[in-house]
């Protein structure tokens, strides 16, 4: 029975053209990609950590290699922190905030042979703080990095879709 229900699966799944995003993603990047990065003078480190990021999403979830030679690269990207913004969403009964909401802005352009795309992602991210409702410069960096994981989550999706389009 679990056979039967398998080839099912396969031929339905098979039969009906269905590919998984990273298909689309991987045909569209290709296999060697060059990563530029904007570094905002006033957030060098957060620009680092979404440069960082990146690399690691190219390479884990793209399945591509990063080159350091533009020339050898199939696909050019540049990206960039376009906004970071923090908001106070919670009080607590002294009026001090107790939570934050970051909210992150990413601009990806890439260029692969004569077409230039651009993609932009977006996500917040919400945390307390505990006692004087100051952010330290430790976890401002590490509530940036969680947004800009959460935001870079749609990139593939994005480029998979960017793909269809001519």
């Amino acid at each position: 029975m679990k056979y039967l229900f398998f080839v099912a699966a396969v031929f339905l799944l098979g039969g009906c053209g269905y590919k998984p995003v990273g298909t689309y993603t991987q045909k569209e990047i290709g296999q060697k990609v060059y990563v530029r990065s904007t570094i905002n003078p006033q957030d060098v480190v957060n620009s680092m950590i979404v440069k960082d990021n990146i690399n690691n999403l190219i390479i884990s979830r793209f399945g591509a290699n990063l080159v350091d030679d533009k020339s050898q690269a199939q696909t050019v990207m540049n990206i960039s922190l376009d906004n970071i913004t923090f908001s106070q969403i919670q009080y607590d009964e002294q009026g001090f905030t107790s939570v934050y909401r970051i909210n992150v802005s990413v601009k990806i352009t890439y260029n692969k042979e004569d077409k230039t795309r651009t993609v932009r992602v977006a996500d917040f991210y919400d945390f307390v703080v505990q006692g004087d409702s100051i952010v330290s410069d430790i976890k401002r960096q590490e509530v940036v990095k969680s947004a800009v994981d959460r935001a870079l989550q749609e990139v593939q999706s994005k480029i998979a879709i960017e793909s269809f389009r001519q």
